[in-house]
């Protein structure tokens, strides 16, 4: 089957930043055509992570500890602005989720459910 399909915004791959993109863009008045080679739900590494979504969380987690572990383990070849910004980003993108109505377990006072991630210190949401 051919389909020609005209768009402002092509944004290949459907896996958590494809989909993130599509829908800012979305939101922002874009039209937006996403394609990826795998069907909806099973495409990218965080629907291979079987329900965990590695967040640092603000008033429970130490950022300086988080971003200290990963220049460690990182021997020297990342950033300390970019690990920051990317713990910062994950809490706001679950944050966003929550919202939306998103299934996140959580415990009975209403914060995340968490188990530990990969590596000493971190830890993951679950999102199941």
């Amino acid at each position: 089957m051919e389909a020609i399909l005209t768009t402002d915004i092509l944004i290949i791959g459907g896996g958590m930043g494809g989909m993130m993109a599509a829908k800012t863009a979305a939101e922002k008045g874009q039209k937006v055509v996403l394609v990826d080679k795998a069907r909806a739900g099973t495409s990218g590494p965080t629907a291979f992570a079987a329900g965990d979504f590695l967040c640092w969380i603000p008033g429970e987690d130490s950022l300086d500890e988080w971003a200290d572990y990963y220049l460690d383990i990182g021997e020297g070849l990342n950033s300390r602005e970019w690990i920051t910004n990317l713990f910062q980003t994950n809490y706001e993108i679950i944050r966003e989720l929550d919202r939306e109505g998103y299934y996140l377990e959580k415990k009975l006072d209403g914060s995340y459910l968490r188990r530990g991630g990969r590596g000493r210190i971190t830890k993951c949401v679950l999102i199941p």
